[in-house]
């Protein structure tokens, strides 16, 4: 795992996955990938709010990978990244209801959460 995940690899093992309508392990694996990666773009209040928005993106991946259409796109990096994006974003909602994100960052301060 000492590379980062390549569209035209995640292109072909998602095209291999969906046709025979399977979930390998070498898929599993890229995601896996990205997803730690991606939870270390945002800040987070608490260690378990990045453990928690983790586990909406995988959630969201695997209810949403396979509708992936290699016939509007070649894209397949940015149509995952999308997904696990959402799942995350998804998963701040859940924990912080009515709570505002801006751009990259998912923490807010102590004081607005406990009212200080």
């Amino acid at each position: 795992m000492g590379q980062y995940v390549k569209n035209k690899d995640l292109l072909a093992e998602l095209i291999k996955c969906k046709d025979a309508s399977i979930y390998s392990m070498e898929l599993h694996g890229m995601f896996a990938q990205m997803i730690d990666k991606f939870s270390y773009k945002f800040q987070y209040v608490h260690p378990e709010d990045r453990e928690d928005c983790k586990s909406q993106a995988i959630e969201d991946l695997f209810m949403y990978w396979n509708r992936f259409d290699p016939s509007k796109g070649t894209n397949a990096f940015a149509y995952i990244s999308q997904i696990i994006k959402m799942g995350y974003a998804k998963g701040w909602k859940k924990i912080y209801p009515g709570k505002f994100t801006y751009g990259n960052k998912l923490s807010i301060s102590y004081h607005q959460i406990y009212n200080l």
